[in-house]
């Protein structure tokens, strides 16, 4: 098992993982939902802050996780884990996790500052993340299940605070997916 960054030339491939891996979860109108995200994504220009990786065995695409930039005006910085996919047939193996830790080295070694995801906190604190009020580090949106609300610090110990909204990416500018 390999665990990468994302190449343009795994680019249908990633979409096609997403498409999968949330059609056999959630139903085919989710897996289409989640891949057309995702495509909306990886086709931002790469100043859009957009990092994707991926966890490889000979040349096929297991599990891809992405990570856009989530701006605070209070000059705060962090990075929204958002989508993550297994393909089905392995989801249980620790690739996932692998995966994340991977990717959470990578951007600790580039002084990145902290990470926020919104998902299963049973699975996220695996690798660290702890749950966080809205009310100490906002989402973009309201959230529909605040306890999914969790971050991770990079560069010290604490979650940081802010009272701002963040900015996001476009694809994620859609209260629904909140």
């Amino acid at each position: 098992m390999m665990y990468v960054d994302f190449e343009k030339t795994c680019f249908r491939q990633v979409i096609s993982l997403f498409n999968e891996t949330f059609t056999a979860s959630e139903g085919e109108t989710e897996g289409k939902v989640v891949a057309d995200l995702v495509e909306q994504l990886l086709s931002l220009p790469v100043d859009e802050k957009v990092i994707c990786f991926c966890a490889k065995e000979d040349e096929s695409i297991l599990a891809a996780v992405l990570f856009t930039q989530l701006t605070y005006s209070d000059d705060l910085v962090g990075w929204l884990l958002s989508p993550l996919a297994v393909t089905p047939s392995r989801q249980g193996e620790g690739i996932g996790q692998q995966l994340l830790r991977h990717a959470i080295s990578k951007l600790s070694d580039r002084h990145e500052s902290f990470l926020v995801t919104y998902g299963d906190p049973s699975f996220y604190s695996k690798v660290g993340f702890r749950a966080v009020e809205e009310t100490r580090l906002p989402a973009p949106y309201k959230l529909s299940m605040p306890i999914g609300w969790l971050a991770l610090p990079l560069s010290d110990s604490e979650i940081p605070t802010s009272q701002e909204v963040p900015s996001c990416v476009a694809p994620f500018r859609n209260p629904e997916i909140w």
